[in-house]
């Protein structure tokens, strides 16, 4: 099963292209090479640059921040197989509301979970598959300072105080047959 949602179609396209750019000796500068992995994938120049970042527009406009702690992260991805086309093809952009919500809390004075996470994707993707406000629901239960889909879904993640507790979820949480589940920390 795969861990949809992540990004890993997105980082793949975006190391061939570092790496390519690596072996032909840099000709292209990292924003250069940015705006070509735009054309590959919307959010392929995050993965080029390697490092937190806020992303708004269609992934492609990133504003960069160090003042963020590696959380634990409990994901959990349901058995359930999304389409990221069918997403994109039914969000009603009149109705997105992560990019005002993003801008009113400044990024230099670090980041708190409970104010930065926002997915415009989940009200389509939810609107199909409702599990995925439970599985919001069952970390936010199991002490999550914040939970979002990722990307199109169907992965969810909870970001957890401790190292502790996260493990606590997980241990509760993986006993769900219908879900995958996995321990870890955010790269920073």
């Amino acid at each position: 099963m795969l861990w949809a949602g992540l990004g890993g179609g997105s980082s793949n396209a975006a190391s061939v292209l570092s790496g390519l750019n690596i072996h032909y000796g840099h000709p292209f500068s990292n924003r250069n090479l940015a705006s070509l992995a735009l054309t590959v994938g919307a959010d392929v120049p995050f993965f080029i640059y390697q490092k937190p970042a806020l992303a708004t527009g269609v992934g492609e406009n990133l504003v960069f921040f160090d003042r963020i702690r590696a959380y634990p992260i409990v994901l959990i991805r349901p058995e359930i197989q999304v389409s990221t086309a069918d997403v994109y093809n039914n969000l009603n952009l009149g109705l997105t509301n992560c990019e005002q919500k993003l801008k009113s809390f400044p990024l230099n004075e670090g980041f708190n979970p409970l104010h930065h996470l926002c997915n415009d994707l989940e009200t389509v993707t939810i609107s199909w598959y409702p599990e995925i406000s439970d599985i919001k629901r069952a970390l936010l239960d199991q002490g999550a300072l914040g939970s979002l889909m990722s990307g199109s879904g169907p992965t969810v993640f909870g970001i957890y105080s401790d190292s502790d507790q996260a493990k606590k979820a997980y241990k509760t949480l993986s006993t769900n047959q219908r879900w995958s589940c996995f321990v870890t920390q955010l790269l920073v």
